[in-house]
């Protein structure tokens, strides 16, 4: 009785321990599997930019329940010397963390980063904000490569090799988004932002 006892309380005390080991994903509908709105959450029509090369940029981005050998995945598409993009629901930004992304990505060539904003001028704080209420004021070093077939991609904020003057320009940061930008024919899956403490900020 005691042994089954014991064996119960291993298996119990190794859940706990993956679970805590267990890093959120804090990048919201990264999978694209919302099966009724499978870019939920992500920015990918810039009409309210005013900004003339990105006006149609709606148009390139489509999901897909299949696409490239795998299932929920998004396509960007550029049809034009500006690109197109997406970037991912803003995600509260702290200091005292680096934060990781990882991404699987089909082809290229691609631009991807963590973009940096704070509120614009007059604009009330609230916890659900848009892009279009944020102002683009850091962006961290880039992802950028033409790879052909799936592959990962990982970028980091801040960079493991960051300089004071750099972590400074994070300061006034209060979200960031995942930036996703390429001129060419692109297939995107399974973003995941994670973070973890970083006591070499001195914070």
């Amino acid at each position: 009785m005691l042994k089954a006892v014991i064996i119960i309380a291993v298996a119990c005390s190794s859940m706990l321990v993956g679970s805590a080991n267990a890093a959120e994903n804090l990048c919201f509908n990264g999978s694209f599997n919302n099966s009724s709105n499978p870019l939920e959450g992500w920015t990918y029509d810039y009409t309210f930019l005013g900004n003339k090369n990105y006006m149609d940029n709606h148009t390139k981005v489509t999901a897909a329940a299949k696409g490239g050998g795998r299932s929920s995945v998004v396509r960007l598409k550029s049809t034009s010397d500006a690109g197109v993009k997406i970037e991912s629901k803003p995600i509260p930004f702290e200091r005292g963390y680096r934060y990781t992304c990882r991404m699987k990505v089909k082809d290229g060539p691609v631009r991807i980063y963590f973009a940096g904003y704070k509120w614009k001028p007059g604009i009330r704080p609230h916890d659900n904000p848009t892009i279009g209420e944020l102002r683009t004021i850091y962006k961290s070093k880039a992802y950028a490569e033409k790879k052909k077939g799936w592959h990962t991609a990982e970028f980091k904020l801040p960079g493991v090799k960051a300089s004071a003057l750099s972590l400074k320009h994070l300061s006034p940061v209060r979200f960031i988004t995942v930036y996703i930008w390429t001129l060419g024919d692109v297939y995107v899956d399974d973003v995941e932002v994670t973070r973890v403490k970083d006591s070499s900020q001195g914070i």
